[in-house]
């Protein structure tokens, strides 16, 4: 069975290809563009919050830039922002540990898998700023 994904990549590839415009099943002419960004659109509203629904967001995250619907772009705009967030998480939880590193405070394992696993960017602040004079890594947590 082919992947519903590709089938609409290569729908989209052939349309524009051809001179002839797409058609419904009675052969009249549809505007492809219209169709393509209301039938993406309705097809989200009818799927509502079901697990098919979870697997159109994963199937229209792909890859598929030539779409310009509303969801494309929401779900483009959603990435972006999340691996925005996961970076900076990343580099507060970096930052806290140089830090420690560079104030000679020792860190356990448990400790350093404490803050690599901490998600939430206001500890980590607060983490940061409580090892700029803390003597322990106790101190850190309190």
């Amino acid at each position: 069975m082919p992947d519903l994904g590709s089938s609409i990549a290569n729908n989209h590839h052939r349309d524009r290809k051809s001179k002839s415009p797409a058609t419904v099943d009675d052969q009249r002419p549809i505007r492809t563009g219209a169709f393509r960004t209301g039938s993406t659109e309705l097809t989200e509203l009818g799927l509502g919050k079901t697990a098919a629904a979870k697997k159109w967001s994963q199937l229209m995250s792909a890859n598929l830039s030539f779409f310009k619907s509303e969801t494309s772009q929401r779900l483009r705009a959603e990435g972006r922002a999340e691996g925005r967030a996961e970076g900076e998480v990343k580099m507060a939880a970096e930052k806290v540990l140089r830090l420690l590193q560079a104030r000679k405070i020792s860190v356990s394992t448990d400790a350093e898998q404490r803050i690599r696993s901490c998600r939430d960017l206001d500890v980590l602040d607060q983490w940061f700023d409580r090892a700029i004079t803390a003597t322990t890594i106790s101190e850190i947590f309190a």
